[in-house]
């Protein structure tokens, strides 16, 4: 048998029925390239790497504000806790794949969060002495 042989013409009544398809189309959809998307924009590079090198700026900020604010200053804590706390989104959301899980996931996360930040803010306000 040759190759002629195994290819059958389509009926011309399937052919009414199934419409014809154009080439690009019918391209498998991983032919195309797709780049990476961050916060919503297309990155030249992984997304990955640029959550790394954020992470690391992040981290050389805390210990820049750790070592340079006085220790008995009131916005030391609020903002270690503030970056500490984008650091852990970033995480969850991107090494931990939580990004694309349903939102009461994020509602199960951001609240204990929440409250955490309102608690140490708390502690912050109360003198050591007591009142």
């Amino acid at each position: 048998m040759n190759d002629a042989t195994l290819i059958t013409p389509v009926p011309e009544a399937a052919a009414e029925v199934l419409p014809a398809v154009p080439a690009e189309a019918a391209a498998p959809a991983h032919a195309e390239p797709h780049g990476e998307y961050l916060f919503g924009r297309p990155m030249p590079i992984a997304a990955y790497t640029v959550i790394y090198v954020i992470l690391a700026v992040t981290s050389l900020i805390e210990v820049f504000f750790a070592e340079t604010i006085p220790f008995d200053s009131w916005v030391r804590i609020p903002v270690l806790a503030g970056l500490s706390t984008v650091k852990a989104v970033l995480v969850m959301a991107y090494y931990m794949h939580l990004k694309d899980d349903s939102k009461i996931f994020a509602v199960a996360i951001i609240l204990p969060i929440c409250v955490g930040i309102i608690a140490t803010l708390f502690l912050i306000s109360v003198p050591a002495t007591g009142y």
